[in-house]
């Protein structure tokens, strides 16, 4: 898996996902249809060359490495949102 294939929309994509659990929720998270979801999702995955989540009829769950992928936005958010870690504190 190559770390340096991803960016931070790929990782706001990854993170919408895993907690709506589904590509029309996500989509709604992030102002987009669950075609343009789906799209960028398997071009992430192409590009790392990895699965990040079991697709089933009932949703999408994060694989292993869509539980490593979804870590660092969760991490951050604060910090580039103005959450309780604003301002170094």
């Amino acid at each position: 898996m190559n770390e340096q294939s991803l960016h931070w929309d790929d990782l706001r994509v990854v993170q919408a996902i895993a907690e709506a659990g589904s590509l029309s929720g996500a989509g709604r998270r992030l102002g987009a249809s669950h075609a343009t979801v789906f799209r960028r999702l398997n071009a992430i995955e192409r590009r790392l060359g990895v699965a990040l989540f079991e697709r089933s009829r009932t949703g999408y769950a994060p694989t292993p490495a869509g539980r490593t992928w979804r870590r660092p936005p969760l991490a951050w958010r604060p910090r580039c949102w103005g959450g309780a870690a604003r301002g170094g504190a």
